[in-house]
């Protein structure tokens, strides 16, 4: 206070005190240093304002690009394949192409959910299913199991992995096998044939061979047709002891194509007669029933 006091009485100091007009005085100054050194202060400071923006700005858009590329990334595209598993229950899977699949207990797939983009059908399956292809001559139909894989256009076939091997039965059409480390290694399987694969090797499973159809030798006869037929196939070793005592008009159900022995018992069991050894290999003497 004191200070200011000295200056308001400072008569001289208040003459010679002198008002300045900052923006006067700065162009002044910047006129003066673009005359003597050729350097536009005004222009140096616009240039210097547009090199930070310049360079604020590829900051920005380096970190939106940094950060484009990390969210594309990162981000999850929609998946192609969908998965399926069975547990107890038998299931059935129906694809986008009119296929379908009926996956077995406790097995499971991996199938693509929209095929129009792709040119293939590719499934990974583990465990047993059968296969029903709608046929695509553009989009092959190829399953892998295991070490195997099955290539189609459009059949019905099946897989079922047993101790034997991964067994392959087709049912329609002709489906091409291979294995997935070798596809030189394969097998093209026609209707109704059956395949197994086991440690590098397909073998065909033939169809077991068709049982003998079974025969009915069992007729009626009378007792007369069997005694002669006995007697005959016994070259006479075979006789009827008293013919009265024998009721020759008695029928009976029985196979002749037996041994002598089996029919003799057979008429006894019925007590149609009785009979006794003879003296050689292979006689006997019928009589009435007792």
């Amino acid at each position: 206070m004191s200070n200011l006091k000295i200056i308001l009485t400072d008569k001289k100091g208040l003459q010679d005190f002198q008002t300045f007009d900052v923006n006067a005085e700065w162009q002044s100054f910047t006129e003066k240093v673009k005359s003597e050194y050729g350097l536009d202060l005004a222009k140096e400071k616009r240039n210097y304002t547009f090199k930070q923006i310049l360079f604020y700005a590829l900051i920005l858009f380096f970190i939106g690009g940094l950060g484009y590329v990390v969210f594309e990334k990162t981000s999850t595209p929609p998946s192609q394949f969908q998965y399926a598993q069975t547990l107890d229950k038998r299931d059935t899977i129906y694809m986008a192409d009119g296929s379908q699949i009926y996956l077995e207990p406790y097995s499971s797939l991996k199938y693509p959910v929209d095929i129009k983009n792709m040119n293939a059908r590719n499934l990974t399956l583990s465990g047993d299913a059968k296969f029903d292809v709608a046929r695509d001559v553009n989009r092959p139909f190829k399953v892998v199991n295991d070490k195997i894989f099955i290539q189609v256009l459009g059949t019905v076939f099946n897989i079922e992995n047993t101790e034997e091997g991964t067994k392959i039965e087709n049912e329609e059409g002709s489906v091409k096998i291979a294995e997935v480390s070798n596809e030189d290694n394969f097998k093209v399987l026609e209707k109704g044939d059956i395949f197994t694969y086991k440690d590098g090797k397909f073998e065909q499973v033939l169809p077991p061979a068709p049982e003998a159809p079974v025969i009915n030798h069992t007729k009626t006869y009378t007792l007369y047709n069997v005694y002669e037929h006995l007697y005959r196939v016994s070259n006479g070793k075979i006789v009827l002891s008293d013919v009265k005592k024998v009721n020759g008009r008695a029928l009976v159900y029985i196979d002749l194509t037996q041994d002598n022995k089996t029919i003799l018992d057979v008429l006894r069991r019925k007590h149609l007669i009785s009979y006794e050894r003879g003296d050689c290999n292979g006689c006997y003497v019928i009589y009435g029933p007792k």
